[in-house]
């Protein structure tokens, strides 16, 4: 196992829970929730770099004055030809009363109303953005775990109408992630009991009569030596990295399930595909993929501040 050489950039903003990340172009954006509820997102800007950690010069915090209580989810869509037009810009999180919270913006300065949902979850939601090569229509996809570890999933087309809430059939002891795997479709991931399992999400229908079904569930991480993960502390990119918080020793490993062999449901990792960063996060960790960078972002446990780097 070979450790990372890394200087992640310090954003010295304080948070109780983990960051997340979102592509938004050729850029990145990192959203986190302050200690006083408030959500803040910095984007990366293309100036001058950093050239010890990798990052661009970073804007100045937007901030939705919300009361979360949770890491915030973030999601953007660049364009789109058909409805809606133009970026967007996606967040949700989970308030001081456990509700689902989501809102939207066109240019990630002037945020819509907040929609509180009557859904309630222990952790923070997911988001993610559907394409459909037959339709010109983006739909936002949101899910959480409910009180009984379930994961609930709702889609919006327009953020005024909302699908039914469909609950799957998986056992989840963390916060859901949404994103792709080895397929173009999208996949829903899950930490249980040690595990990263997945799903694909097999959708059909349209409007109310849109439906969600999970096909057999896949380990992509076993238990093996520094393996097993801590509940919800993974972060996954389209290109197949994976980034998790371990149970044994609680730093960050990333491995590249590429070229692992899949054996059965699971896909086999051997511990010469882990490196270690060596930091100590608390409350989850974020990483995502940019052009041919990724960012690894999280929540430095000895003094609560938000870290972000380039690998």
């Amino acid at each position: 196992m070979t450790d990372i050489e890394f200087r992640p950039t310090s954003l010295e903003a304080e948070s109780d829970y983990g960051p997340s990340l979102a592509k938004s172009g050729g850029d990145v954006l990192v959203g986190w929730t302050a200690s006083n509820g408030d959500i803040k997102i910095r984007r990366s800007a293309k100036k001058e770099e950093d050239s010890e950690s990798g990052i661009s010069g970073l804007s100045e915090p937007i901030v939705l004055e919300e009361s979360a209580a949770s890491s915030p989810a973030l999601a953007y869509y660049p364009y789109g030809s058909g409805y809606p037009y133009g970026e967007k810009f996606y967040v949700a999180w989970r308030n001081e009363d456990g509700q689902v919270c989501v809102t939207t913006s066109p240019d990630g300065r002037e945020w819509g109303s907040t929609i509180i949902m009557d859904e309630k979850t222990p952790s923070a939601p997911a988001l993610g953005i559907e394409e459909n090569d037959s339709s010109p229509h983006l739909y936002v996809i949101l899910a959480w775990r409910d009180k009984d570890d379930k994961i609930r999933v709702r889609r919006t087309l327009s953020f005024l109408s909302w699908s039914k809430t469909y609950i799957l059939d998986v056992k989840a002891t963390g916060s859901p992630k949404i994103g792709k795997s080895r397929k173009e479709d999208q996949d829903m991931f899950w930490a249980s009991s040690g595990f990263i399992k997945y799903s694909e999400l097999k959708s059909s229908g349209d409007g109310d009569s849109y439906e969600f079904n999970v096909n057999s569930q896949n380990v992509i991480l076993d238990i093996t030596s520094g393996a097993s993960v801590s509940d919800a502390q993974f972060g996954f990119t389209d290109d197949e990295h994976l980034a998790w918080q371990s149970q044994d020793d609680q730093e960050i490993r990333l491995a590249s399930i590429d070229d692992a062999p899949e054996v059965g449901d699971r896909y086999e990792l051997s511990t010469s595909r882990f490196t270690s960063v060596g930091a100590n996060p608390v409350g989850g960790l974020a990483l995502e993929q940019v052009g041919s960078y990724k960012f690894l972002a999280w929540t430095r446990e000895e003094d609560n501040k938000v870290q972000l780097t380039r690998l």
